[in-house]
């Protein structure tokens, strides 16, 4: 299954990735008057559902009964039915663009997306027989250090960074000087400096999952590294005693942040 895994991992890659993955630390989902943003995220749905229709045909063809072949017929029924255009183009042209921009504004596309390829993770993982990202997260990877968490996952409030906006992560208050380990096994995809938290580490760990690091005072590792679960990749920032140290964490699938709290204990 490991060609398997590959195309799988890249097409997704591919799909949901954003340039702007590895610069912006805070940000959000659809934001008013983002019409064009929501109308690129239902074109990436339908590549998911044209993938999951593509999948579901193919087992179909591989059980043959009388129900499955019912299925079939019905799909190729739908595809090669004779529709009214005229009817279609009608109805659409009497749509109120502003009432569906309106509607489409107030859509939570993020938990949709996420709901779509947790669905296909699980696909995935009964064809392979591997464990899903979620289990193996839970079940495998390590913290990167333990504190409080002081801004959670999506939080619309001053964390203690100081930025506004969504929080993409985690911010994790800690002592002074604090190792941080990396999560799980991988290799170092980027080591770099950001406006919001300063100094940071993108590690690749595989299968889709990607692990940040951020408010960094010092690194021991360097871009192409390999790295093993729990190996050190630095330390955290020195604040100054009015200011308590926190490191800023993020945990990713395809692209898209994950709420570290739903795989991670942290306290």
């Amino acid at each position: 299954m490991g060609n398997y895994n590959s195309q799988y991992e890249n097409y997704y890659r591919n799909l949901q990735s954003r340039g702007s993955r590895t610069n912006s630390y805070y940000g959000g989902g659809i934001k008013k008057g983002n019409f064009g943003g929501w109308i690129i995220k239902k074109l990436e749905f339908q590549l998911v559902g044209t993938l999951v229709m593509f999948i579901l045909i193919l087992g179909l063809r591989q059980v043959v009964t009388p129900e499955t072949k019912s299925i079939c017929d019905y799909i190729k029924y739908t595809l090669s039915y004779n529709y009214n255009y005229e009817e279609t183009l009608s109805y659409i042209e009497g749509i109120n663009l502003n009432e569906v921009e309106a509607y489409a504004n107030n859509i939570n596309v993020d938990s949709i997306k996420n709901q779509s390829v947790g669905y296909i993770e699980n696909l995935r993982s009964k064809i392979t027989g591997e464990k899903t990202f979620s289990t193996k997260i839970k079940q495998e990877y390590t913290v990167p250090l333990k504190g409080k968490v002081v801004s959670g996952f999506k939080d619309k409030d001053k964390g203690i960074s100081g930025n506004e906006g969504i929080n993409n992560g985690v911010d994790i208050e800690v002592l002074k000087d604090s190792d941080v380990k990396t999560v799980y096994d991988g290799t170092v995809e980027k080591v770099g400096e950001d406006k919001n938290f300063g100094k940071y580490i993108l590690v690749d760990n595989g299968d889709g999952v990607e692990s940040k690091y951020s408010n960094m005072d010092s690194f021991e590792v360097e871009k192409g590294d390999g790295v093993t679960k729990g190996e050190v990749l630095g330390k955290v920032k020195k604040n100054d005693e009015k200011t308590k140290s926190y490191l800023h964490f993020e945990i990713m699938y395809m692209g898209e942040n994950q709420n570290p709290e739903d795989y991670f204990t942290f306290n």
